[in-house]
């Protein structure tokens, strides 16, 4: 399979479109979803994305096709440059590409492994014997699970209620040293332990789409109210293409 279809396989539509700022309305549990269209002024017809089909459709413009389709008209650019955008999203390398340094293969090893951090901790949080207590304390703070799919927060728990090191010990050797390269685990005379403990997730993106750190809010008693990613390889707190003030008052506004 090339590149082109592993991508797409990998990537949600639905979540791209509204990353982009559609509004979309699930529909069920089919993976379909309804919104306004992007591409034209009538605001009457349906704009349907089917995220099971991986393609969105206007009955109205008539508008069609899949992700890459998608990215190409909604940000007026090439083929190659939604290819690659969305390559950097979920850290495929395309053919063809120049082999990789040390430090720039790091940088991608992390990437792809705060990426799949992200989705852990969002899939933790829509866990029914896990994050059921922490999702009604979002929506009781105006926090809606559309919003937590649209900005994919997550929720990391308390490692000593689900599990000693719950994210640690998941984690092959190899992984384990890119979480401490990340910050997504440290270590403390001699021992180790997941950073972000009994928390509220919110990602910091960078302007290429891809996830660089992580802010978070204390549901407890451990560690301060307020906790961000350390700087790292891929994250820089002072950069102004890093989103970080975004997020950070997000979720400010949301939980005092």
């Amino acid at each position: 399979m090339d590149s082109v279809k592993i991508i797409k396989q990998k990537v949600n539509i639905a979540q791209i479109v509204m990353e982009s700022g559609v509004e979309l309305n699930q529909i069920g549990s089919t993976g379909r979803y309804i919104g306004i269209c992007p591409f034209h002024e009538d605001k009457n017809t349906l704009f349907n994305v089917d995220s099971v089909q991986q393609q969105f459709h206007c009955f109205g413009c008539g508008a069609h096709g899949d992700v890459y389709t998608f990215l190409m008209k909604y940000k007026n650019i090439m083929f190659k440059d939604a290819l690659k955008e969305l390559a950097i999203r979920v850290g495929e390398s395309l053919v063809g590409q120049r082999p990789k340094g040390k430090k720039e293969y790091e940088k991608e090893q992390c990437y792809k492994f705060m990426l799949r951090a992200v989705e852990y901790y969002h899939n933790t949080l829509f866990d029914k014997f896990i994050g059921m207590e922490i999702l009604d304390y979002l929506e009781k703070n105006n926090i809606t699970r559309k919003m937590c799919v649209k900005h994919k927060i997550g929720y990391a728990p308390t490692p000593e209620k689900y599990g000693y090191k719950y994210l640690y010990n998941k984690l092959n050797s190899s992984q384990q040293m890119i979480a401490l390269k990340v910050g997504l685990i440290a270590r403390s005379n001699g021992k180790v332990y997941d950073t972000f403990r009994n928390r509220i997730i919110i990602p910091i993106k960078h302007k290429t789409g891809q996830y660089v750190g992580l802010t978070s809010k204390n549901t407890g008693n451990e560690g301060p109210k307020y906790l961000v990613s350390k700087e790292s390889m891929i994250f820089k707190k002072d950069q102004q293409n890093v989103k970080f003030s975004e997020k950070l008052a997000y979720i400010l506004s949301c939980h005092e």
